[in-house]
């Protein structure tokens, strides 16, 4: 089984803030319990997953619903990527941990359980992609980030497989990724401006995307596709939050 690492440092914007009462986008309150629930209640049914761990601001998420599943929560440092570092420092991890960030209130064992069967067992990271129409499907009219490759459309998912070692090598062109990653040529830029042609062609594939990260990275990358739309439905503002509830009225 896998460690999972929960990303919990994430903050929202104030007037999103006055509305949920909490500035810790993990702690804002859906259907009557904290975000970050719902994400720890699948890591913690799924078969693939042992031990969960939490990175965020220590003294907020203490006794939240939630934690008691928790092994242990790690003080944030900086950025998400900063943050997974420090929490798999704090572990003295050397085997691939499954990353995971604390907005999505859909999240299912099923689907995390999924994910981890099909990562390739030698990928140093692996990357949740879910196709849209699948998205679109379940979520009509809610905004996401939509990417056309040879392949087809598709959106970022909230499910990464890492290697520590791989984060350690390359922290500061991770960051750079996750700076960019709600744009999307501001992603294909930091692959070269062959990649942007090809992007604006519709010619870009997964393969072109997985060999130029590995050329950048010395890792082997590799996308995950995944045709369950909760991996990539995450909480940005109230709107969503709404959407959210809608959804879990059969589950609480």
């Amino acid at each position: 089984m896998v460690t999972a690492v929960v990303t919990a440092g994430g903050r929202v914007n104030p007037s999103f803030a006055a509305l949920a009462g909490t500035n810790v986008k993990a702690l804002v309150p859906v259907k009557g319990r904290p975000l970050i629930y719902y994400c720890l209640s699948a890591l913690a049914q799924a078969q693939s997953v042992g031990k969960i761990v939490v990175v965020g601001p220590t003294a907020a998420l203490e006794g939240q619903p939630g934690m008691e599943k928790v092994e242990r929560i790690i003080e944030e440092v900086g950025t998400a990527p900063d943050n997974i570092l420090a929490s798999l420092r704090a572990l003295r991890q050397e085997e691939r941990v499954l990353v995971c960030t604390s907005d999505v209130p859909h999240m299912t064992a099923e689907a995390v359980d999924d994910f981890m069967a099909s990562c390739p067992k030698d990928a140093d990271i692996g990357y949740a992609v879910v196709r849209n129409e699948a998205f679109e499907e379940r979520y009509p009219g809610v905004h996401h980030m939509r990417v056309r490759l040879r392949e087809g459309v598709f959106t970022g998912g909230s499910l990464m497989v890492i290697q520590p070692a791989a984060l350690e090598a390359n922290l500061t062109l991770i960051n750079n990724t996750f700076l960019a990653r709600k744009s999307k040529l501001g992603m294909v830029r930091l692959l070269g401006i062959g990649f942007v042609v090809k992007f604006l062609l519709g010619t870009l594939s997964i393969p072109d995307i997985e060999e130029r990260a590995r050329l950048f990275t010395g890792c082997l990358c590799r996308a995950v596709i995944s045709d369950r739309p909760e991996v990539a439905f995450d909480i940005d503002d109230p709107e969503q939050v709404a959407i959210a509830e809608q959804g879990l009225e059969n589950q609480i």
